[in-house]
């Protein structure tokens, strides 16, 4: 590993994305989102406005959540082909696409889904290096788009807090990249601050719904375990607050929270269990 290629950081989402069909869909260029399926042969260009014309299948397929699944393929097959179709796909969107094109949200969810599959990738037996050209450029358009990302951030809510995360794992991804140092001394306080506010410990929270909370507290969990990971200072109302968040989401909730195929939010306990040592998904 060199200064150009990220280091592994922590993903809460990577045992969602294992999907080996997935994966063999988009080597044969077939993008299945929000029930609609597009085939784009070749290298993509996604600057074309037809692929904008399903909203639903747009805004799923630039979040690059399949990425990790093509990650995945080629970390348990090691068949060349995934991670051509990485550098194909990815690349592509890199070399092409304005680093403020669409919104934020999308934004840091593409950016995370890079850094984590990138680093999938090269944990592979079978991984050599990425062509050069598609590193470079990869790298690049994850510094403009952070940066972008960094200048636009949520005022409040846990879009502020998923936004903020993003900033994390491309600073402790890429610690050596001009700016890192500052976003992570920017970020990392923030989330701070976001935890006290968002998971107060003397009464209930009021400021999203069950959902909300339990996608947020994953993105917490998250920031904390990959604190420990590289050695950022925490301070103790930040644990304190996070294992009242945890507590909390142990009581029943809300009937009408929704479940989303694969995305289940209240996997955040396995979480919790799994990273705090403590086992919060056994309770009944």
């Amino acid at each position: 590993m060199n200064s150009r290629t990220p280091r592994p950081v922590y993903c809460s989402t990577w045992h969602l994305h294992h999907n080996l069909s997935v994966a063999r869909d988009i080597c044969g260029g077939r993008f299945t989102h929000a029930g609609a399926t597009v085939v784009i042969g070749g290298q993509p260009d996604w600057t074309r406005k037809d692929l904008r014309a399903l909203p639903g299948w747009w805004a799923e397929c630039i979040e690059f959540n399949y990425a990790l699944d093509l990650a995945f393929a080629f970390h348990t097959i090691r068949e060349q082909r995934y991670l051509d179709t990485w550098q194909r796909v990815v690349g592509a969107w890199a070399a092409d696409m304005r680093p403020d094109y669409g919104s934020v949200d999308a934004l840091a969810r593409r950016i995370q889904n890079w850094l984590y599959s990138w680093a999938a990738l090269e944990e592979s037996l079978s991984f050599t290096e990425l062509e050069p050209i598609v590193q470079e450029t990869v790298i690049e358009s994850i510094k403009r788009q952070a940066q972008h990302l960094q200048a636009h951030l949520a005022v409040k809510s846990h879009r502020r807090t998923e936004q903020l995360y993003a900033l994390l794992v491309v600073a402790l991804a890429l610690p050596d990249q001009e700016g890192s140092a500052d976003m992570r001394r920017f970020a990392w306080p923030e989330l701070h601050r976001r935890m006290l506010v968002e998971f107060p410990i003397d009464r209930r929270r009021q400021t999203a719904g069950a959902y909300e909370s339990m996608v947020e507290l994953r993105t917490f969990l998250a920031a904390r375990e990959n604190a420990r990971r590289f050695g950022l200072p925490v301070q103790a109302s930040f644990d304190e607050h996070l294992m009242a968040a945890v507590e909390h989401a142990l009581l029943p909730q809300p009937e009408e929270m929704p479940t989303i195929p694969m995305n289940d939010p209240r996997d955040s306990l396995v979480i919790a269990a799994e990273l705090l040592r403590r086992p919060f998904a056994s309770r009944s």
